[in-house]
Formats: C-alpha cells, structure tokens, sequence
C-alpha cells in the first residue's frame, strides 16, 4: 500500500522505479495530489533519498509517511519552502505514522507538523531550523495516545510542544533546541517523559530543558533522563525543571525519578533539579509530587 516518490537527486535506479517523481519546483502540488488519492487507511508514501521541498500539505486519517533515512547517508531531506506547517491534518485529527526522515525548516516561521495526532508514532525523525516548534501536538483536552520515540531536535525554538494533549510518550529523543525550551507541556495529562538527552544551548546554563506550563496537571511522569551542560560560565539558572500550574494537581501527581544532571561545573551551588508550583506555591513536599533517585554532578564550587 505504499506509494514510492523520489526527487530530483534520487540515485537514478531508485528514481527511475519510483511511481512519482517530484521537481523540487511543484512538490507540495504533487505530493498533496497523491494524498488526496490514498484510499484505504494505513496506505501512503515512501521518499526514497533524496530532498523535497514542502509546505501546507493536508494528511488524511491513518497515512503512514516514511522515508530511508533522518541523518547521515542516504537522507531523505523534506525542507519546509514556505511559512508555516509542513504538514497538518485534512479533518482536524489525524492517525499516522512518520519515519525515517529530516524534516527542515530552513529557518523559516513553521514547524514540521502542527494539529492533533491521535495513535501515531514519530519515529526517527532529524527536526531541525524551524523558526517556531519543530512538531506541535494541539487540540482541547484530547486525548493522543501518541509516541514520539528516537528523535533529534536541533536548532528550533522550541523542540516539541504538546497543548492539551493526553498520554504522550516521548522517548529515546535528544533535544538541542535554540530557544531554551526544548519540551513544553501545557494542560497535558498522563504523559511520559523517559530516556532522553537534553543538551541545548541556552542562556545560561544551558539544561532549562523543560518547562510545564499553566494548566490541569495530572500523571506526568520525567524519568531517565540526563540533562547535560553545553554553554559558557553565565548566571545558573535555578532549576533544571520547570513545572508550573495554575490549578491543582490531578490525580496521579507528579514523579521526577532516576534523571542524571551533568551541570559541567557551570553552575552554582543553588540549582535545583526540580522546581514544581502550583498556583504559586512550592509543591516540592506534596504527597501527589514526588522526586527521588536522581543525580546531579558538576556544580560550581563555592567561591
């Protein structure tokens, strides 16, 4: 059920057997066509290697995109050539699959996909120079149950966003964000957060890596993570998490567990793993928040 595309630099055989050929002028033209056309849910295209120029195409419900490759060699490149989304879903919502590829802003005003995924898997995605959020989970309390698993951020001015989506799960990625931000959750619920890499510059410390905005706050699970120092000696920001609601917690609390934090002697003696608030008021000692088992090394020594 898969549609293969190749592009204008695609190895000869492996474009001269592709069912489409895109021209690096009318891409998104073709591409969205070829959508358009899918018939049967779980059906969509393959890029072979290759770069792609795209913007504002629409995916319908249960399209799988994957490409043969996010880094090194054979790359299958998709650069955003206009502002705004790359991709967003036909009807509001969207179940999917996207693999395998990078996805470029090129420093324009856009992420690489912005709306509300419902079951689908980010896998193995290079997301990098979007002026704005390289992907944006977004919709009214609904519900995801989507995975967003081995990916790279790089160079955006916020990694990933996730507004008012519940259980997301996002694993296995490293975040070099541009911004400072590099996860932000808002109103999300029963989401994990486990097994990443943090290490984007900021400007100070460099490890301000996740904020969690204002909001109904319940389930939010931050474990195993390792939050690593990348920047010049400057003021040390206070924490290393952020958490903030304006509400009370929900069921299920907050759990900070097993994360490693290598501050690289940039820091003073005064940081703070984890600063969790609720309404304004430190949370650390509520019996709905817990943060245990984790290590931090690297503080400044005291002058």
């Amino acid at each position: 059920n898969m549609i293969t595309v190749a592009a204008p630099n695609t190895p000869l055989p492996m474009r001269a057997r592709a069912d489409v050929q895109c021209d690096n002028i009318n891409d998104s033209i073709i591409i969205q066509g070829v959508l358009d056309g899918l018939s049967a849910s779980g059906s969509g295209l393959y890029f072979y290697e290759g770069t792609y120029y795209l913007h504002g195409l629409t995916l319908p419900y249960g399209v799988v995109l994957e490409g043969a490759g996010a880094q090194g060699l054979g790359v299958t490149r998709l650069i955003l050539d206009a502002d705004g989304a790359m991709f967003k879903p036909k009807y509001g919502v969207v179940q999917m699959k996207l693999a395998n590829m990078a996805l470029d802003g090129a420093g324009r005003t856009g992420s690489g996909f912005v709306g509300r995924p419902y079951a689908s898997l980010f896998d193995n995605l290079y997301v990098a120079n979007f002026k704005t959020d390289g992907l944006n989970f977004t919709d009214p309390g609904a519900d995801s149950l989507s995975t967003v698993r081995d990916c790279w951020f790089d160079g955006c001015k916020t990694g990933l966003r996730i507004l008012n989506c519940h259980d997301v799960r996002v694993t296995g990625c490293k975040f070099f964000s541009a911004g400072g931000i590099s996860l932000h959750l808002s109103s999300s619920a029963y989401c994990m957060v486990d097994g990443n890499l943090f290490g984007q510059p900021a400007t100070a410390v460099g490890v301000d890596a996740v904020f969690y905005g204002s909001g109904p706050l319940s389930g939010l699970r931050m474990t195993d993570n390792v939050f690593s120092s990348d920047t010049a000696d400057g003021t040390a920001l206070p924490y290393v998490i952020l958490i903030t609601n304006q509400g009370d917690l929900g069921a299920g609390g907050v759990l900070v567990s097993g994360n490693f934090v290598n501050l690289d002697g940039k820091a003073g003696t005064n940081v703070s793993l984890a600063v969790i608030q609720v309404n304004g008021t430190p949370a650390r000692k509520r019996t709905d928040v817990q943060i245990l088992n984790n290590t931090m090394v690297g503080l400044k020594a005291p002058a």
